[in-house]
């Protein structure tokens, strides 16, 4: 049947030349990895303050590296478009000692060793947000092969709990932290 209302094939850019989807969505991401050297580890004030006045934190390197957004990621900002129960909130960055490479079918870390609650967020330009979690002197000691973000209701302070949106491997290699070092993580998000 053609009575030019029936439509059998919608191209999911143009209809009849018209624009009517807009163009497709991305979401990138990439983490800033701050390490800063404590000259005194015991100071209670570096302990909760990366810029602490009494030692100011020397940082000994920074590396931006691109993560790798995980299938359940993707699926998971589906969920949160879709679903009014659903709670997507972004809570732990977790770190592991697993050396594979980082996969879109990753639902856990390959060895995960612990895990912290994000300490901030931050809205940059329309469509960023920058996550940050702070690991101190004390926090995260022991070898750093990968990093995961977790999120949902169901990500909690015990392993391998919530959905992985993104994992990496730490940037330039496995890191052994000790108490003389702390370590931020920036996780920059731009969805455009």
């Amino acid at each position: 049947m053609n009575d030019d209302y029936t439509v059998t094939q919608i191209d999911p850019w143009t209809f009849r030349g018209t624009q009517v989807y807009g163009p497709p969505i991305s979401w990138t991401g990439k983490v800033t990895a701050i390490r800063r050297r404590h000259p005194n580890p015991g100071c209670p004030l570096c302990a909760i303050d990366p810029h602490c006045p009494q030692h100011r934190n020397p940082i000994v390197d920074q590396i931006t590296v691109a993560n790798l957004i995980t299938t359940l990621g993707i699926n998971w900002i589906r969920t949160a478009l879709s679903d009014s129960g659903f709670d997507p909130a972004l809570r732990y960055m977790a770190w592991g000692s697993g050396t594979t490479a980082a996969a879109a079918g990753d639902t856990v870390l390959d060895t995960e060793a612990g895990r912290k609650a994000i300490t901030s967020f931050a809205a940059g330009a329309t469509g960023v947000m920058v996550s940050t979690t702070y690991l101190s002197p004390a926090e995260g000691n022991g070898s750093l092969a990968e990093l995961g973000w977790f999120a949902t209701d169901t990500a909690t302070a015990t392993v391998d709990t919530g959905v992985l949106i993104a994992r990496v491997l730490y940037p330039g290699g496995t890191w052994v932290k000790d108490a003389g070092y702390s370590l931020q993580l920036d996780r920059t998000d731009t969805i455009a």
